[in-house]
């Protein structure tokens, strides 16, 4: 496994570096020491390099993504109603910044962190630490955070997350908000990503993305589903469980096939389209 680190641009005094792993296929997997923002994941084709993820490769629009995009999201990702919680003895506030909530980690999350790195090239894997605390990011306690990148030589990108909580009781429930760039189609519903949900039912939220406790069933198990709406999203349960598929995107055009498993049983998806490109955006979350 080839590794390669360059430096991409300054931001508040600290060097924005790039780790960047290639297996023997050439296949290539990029990531940012901020915000773990996953820049690359590339197969090289006949008629060049393509990456499947949507981003941006120039400094410092690449750090600069809309929405989290391609960012580790943390220490919890989704909405805290209120931006209130209740630990084992007391409720516990949180800084605002999505109405009167707190929306993927709040306005000092895991996007906005510097993680010290540590290559792995053997293992094909890069591991980003980060210290989270209260000072900087409101939530209780102090955690060591663990975030590992693994490029495999058969073409997967596994990502784990490892925390341990000191101080006080918390909450830990991040994860890594990826958005594919799997055609280029514009209006042809034909030629629109073809998406697969292994699941049969969806969380109830309200017109802010609130959870309500409630669930609905969909008959999308085994099927494809339409994309939300463009500005939408809809969450399903999938199973958690490593060997079975939690969803599937295709590309008619090009016939790109990206496959996704998980350990947890939330399934975030929503589209987007963008300079007439199509967009899937998939999250793995747990329900909490």
């Amino acid at each position: 496994m080839n590794l390669t680190v360059t430096c991409i641009g300054t931001l508040a005094t600290h060097r924005v570096l790039r780790f960047e792993l290639e297996n023997q296929h050439q296949m290539r997997l990029a990531v940012l020491n901020y915000g773990g923002l996953m820049q690359e994941m590339s197969v090289l084709e006949h008629n060049g390099r393509v990456n499947l993820l949507l981003m941006p490769q120039e400094f410092p629009q690449v750090i600069k993504q809309k929405g989290y995009d391609n960012h580790l999201i943390g220490r919890v990702a989704g909405v805290i109603e209120n931006s209130c919680f209740m630990t084992t003895d007391r409720w516990w506030n949180l800084p605002t910044n999505y109405y009167q909530h707190t929306l993927n980690g709040g306005p000092n999350g895991f996007d906005h962190q510097f993680f010290d790195v540590e290559p792995q090239p053997e293992l094909g894997m890069l591991t980003l630490h980060y210290w989270a605390t209260e000072r900087t990011d409101g939530f209780p306690g102090k955690v060591a955070v663990s975030i590992s990148y693994q490029l495999t030589d058969d073409d997967c990108v596994h990502v784990t997350f490892k925390a341990q909580q000191f101080e006080r009781p918390g909450i830990f429930d991040p994860t890594l908000k990826t958005v594919f760039a799997v055609t280029a189609a514009a209006t042809d519903d034909l030629l629109r990503p073809q998406v697969l949900v292994n699941g049969h039912q969806r969380l109830v939220i309200d017109d802010t993305g609130v959870a309500k406790g409630l669930v609905v069933d969909e008959v999308t198990k085994g099927h494809q589903i339409n994309l939300p709406v463009v500005g939408h999203s809809t969450t399903y349960i999938v199973p958690a469980d490593l060997t079975q598929l939690a969803a599937q995107i295709t590309d008619p055009v090009s016939q790109h096939q990206i496959q996704m498993f998980s350990n947890r049983q939330g399934l975030y998806v929503a589209s987007s389209c963008r300079s007439e490109e199509h967009t899937s955006e998939l999250q793995s979350q747990e329900i909490i």
